[in-house]
């Protein structure tokens, strides 16, 4: 899950807005119905519960899919060619799960048609059903999935009108207002943890993210997994030809075969990538990796040619750089241990860092 800046969804507004042929828009129903708020509007029949299809006209998936494209809000999986987008409610419209797992009605009825409640999800993200996840080594059946699961923080009121939204403390991520990266951790694996951080110790948005929306199910694992496996793949075509261009300087072939590798990995954080959010955690190890890599390369063929005391320092220097680097806490150490090992950045024999 990454940030993406809302728009303001003019054309969405407008058909969210639609009125009904008693005068009344969507909201304006459901707060009749529900709220008992009555409309200003003469010789209205008894109100009927809401249907709840604004939502679904062509204006607003079409919103939806500028701001997410044909990607899941949630997990970012790539659905557009394989099934249609579910217009997720973050805040569910018709009713919410309990403490006790009992579905209390209304749900955020208010919120049906507002443009700031609708995201694009999969329909793994969205809807609950019985899935395959991991757990404690073996693959097991579970429901997954948001349905009607909207938690909020213990000791906290849970809004039921406008108002009290402002004081609602939603456990579940917003990409369009929280900052997913505060609370989610990727590794190069395809796993998915909770972060480490201040954010996520003080409201468990991550957690309880992963748990409501199944981001651990093992066929999303699986697809993150590969992905990582040829995104560290490319990375490791950008050092190599990192290498190659050092040793040859001036060769054209070499500069070229590097200009295309780092093209190929620039395109694993085009906005129509799958799993950016994981890529991004990935490209900061990488970033912190090739400055290391390359100094090591050049620092091993300099004592290589001349073996005399000097290049030996920066030899050991540089031997020293990349045991840090493969121990860094901040750093995926198992991605960062592939890359080096892809060059044989091994200490050279006899040669320790001191």
């Amino acid at each position: 899950m990454i940030r993406l800046e809302r728009t303001k969804g003019e054309g969405a507004c407008a058909a969210l807005a639609h009125k009904d042929r008693h005068g009344l828009t969507e909201t304006e129903h459901a707060l009749w119905h529900f709220g008992g708020i009555i409309p200003a509007v003469p010789n209205l029949p008894n109100p009927k519960a809401p249907t709840f299809k604004a939502y679904k006209r062509p204006e607003v998936i079409a919103e939806l899919t500028a701001i997410f494209g044909k990607k899941c809000s949630y997990c970012e999986s790539v659905h557009g060619h394989v099934g249609p987008m579910d217009v997720e409610h973050y805040r569910p419209k018709s009713g919410y799960l309990d403490d006790k797992g009992v579905v209390r009605k209304p749900g955020y009825y208010w919120l049906a048609a507002s443009w700031d409640n609708l995201l694009a999800s999969c329909p793994d993200c969205n809807r609950e059903r019985r899935q395959l996840r991991l757990s404690n080594g073996k693959l097991v059946t579970k429901k997954l999935g948001k349905g009607n699961r909207f938690p909020i923080a213990a000791g906290t009121e849970r809004a039921i009108s406008q108002a009290g939204l402002a004081t609602e403390r939603p456990l579940l991520l917003n990409p369009c207002t929280d900052w997913p990266e505060q609370h989610l951790h990727f590794r190069s694996d395809g796993f998915i943890d909770a972060a480490d951080t201040p954010e996520e110790a003080n409201l468990p948005k991550g957690r309880t993210t992963i748990d409501v929306c199944g981001l651990e199910r093992e066929g999303l694992r699986g697809e993150r997994c590969a992905h990582a496996s040829r995104l560290a793949a490319q990375m490791k075509s950008v050092l190599k030809s990192d290498r190659n261009v050092a040793r040859a300087p001036g060769c054209a072939f070499e500069q070229a075969e590097l200009a295309i590798a780092e093209n190929d990995l620039a395109s694993y954080r085009a906005s129509t990538a799958p799993y950016l959010a994981l890529a991004a955690q990935m490209m900061r190890t990488f970033n912190h990796i090739r400055p290391i890599a390359l100094a090591y390369v050049k620092a091993h063929d300099a004592w290589r040619r001349t073996e005399n005391a000097e290049d030996r320092a920066e030899l050991v220097t540089q031997v020293a750089v990349v045991r840090a680097a493969v121990v860094n806490p901040t750093l995926d150490g198992k991605l960062a241990k592939t890359l080096l090992e892809t060059l044989d950045l091994l200490p050279v024999e006899g040669v320790e860092a001191e």
